[in-house]
């Protein structure tokens, strides 16, 4: 269970008044979420959050909207910022887990986290940020919530993945590969996920479970296959977590969860078949 979000001045200066509401909000969400874990809901441990965006200005000039992008190096450094502002200023029980923070890649070149290799670099710099001193050790509850279709578009489009020749097989084998593996660390860090459900002209083009709406005529029911490695990879990454619970406490916990989104589903027929193509899968 997860309460999800999206404030895209995460990614902004933490001096900046806006990155000041932006963190307020989260500590609200996360408030919010101990309230309802405390009040029946006990398996609501997770905060999803896009990871914000690269503008940081738009003025409209003579019709022409001008628009001031953030060095994608300093965004990174002002979430990591932002998020340790926020988790040190969390208040828990003496009983309570502590919530996990999933941030979510969304392509696109307006936003923070976009590409491959910018998760690469944001998951190797929580691992460098979370050692340097003690109170930083709560980033620990700060991970990456794989969203399939999203990464699925980011290994094809990504420049330095397409230059290496790497392809979405190779770097599933990286992410598995304990310990030695190039991606191993990202693999550690995935504590939540997503998998889009219905309309493939709907979220960023998203791969549907099921079509019958493309292609022409319609596919009624079948299980598109790209989505089986990655259900596996989640697999394996829970698989991790159980039999090395001692060693976990340096990253994130699985929430166990996959978020099956639904967006411009017709009717409910629609839902009803993606999820049970969904459960046949698993």
């Amino acid at each position: 269970m997860s309460l999800a979000s999206f404030f895209p001045d995460l990614s902004s200066d933490p001096s900046d008044d806006r990155a000041i509401a932006t963190r307020k909000a989260i500590k609200f969400l996360a408030k919010l979420a101990l309230a309802l874990r405390n009040s029946g809901h006990p398996e609501l441990n997770t905060i999803e959050l896009v990871a914000g965006s690269l503008v940081k200005e738009q003025q409209v000039v003579d019709r022409d909207i001008r628009v001031r992008i953030i060095d994608p190096q300093k965004a990174e450094e002002n979430i990591i910022e932002n998020l340790l502002q926020v988790l040190t200023g969390i208040r828990y029980r003496p009983n309570d887990t502590p919530l996990t923070f999933a941030l979510e890649i969304a392509p696109g070149p307006l936003l923070a986290i976009n590409s491959f290799d910018a998760i690469d670099k944001f998951c190797s710099s929580l691992d460098r940020k979370q050692n340097e001193v003690l109170n930083n050790r709560c980033l620990k509850d700060v991970g990456i919530n794989l969203d399939i279709a999203h990464w699925n578009i980011v290994m094809h489009n990504d420049v330095e993945l397409i230059k290496a020749r790497f392809t979405p097989n190779d770097i599933l084998n990286e992410l598995r590969r304990k310990c030695t593996g190039k991606y191993y660390h990202i693999f550690r860090r995935i504590c939540h996920s997503h998998i889009s459900g219905y309309h493939q002209a709907a979220h960023f083009g998203d791969l549907p479970i099921i079509c019958d709406v493309y292609p022409t005529p319609p596919i009624m029911n079948k299980w598109d296959a790209s989505f089986s490695g990655w259900i596996n990879l989640l697999k394996e990454r829970m698989q991790d977590q159980q039999d090395n619970i001692n060693q976990y406490t340096g990253q994130p916990k699985y929430s166990g969860y996959i978020i099956c989104e639904l967006e411009a589903t017709a009717n409910t027929k629609n839902v009803t078949d993606t999820i049970e193509t969904l459960i046949n899968n698993l």
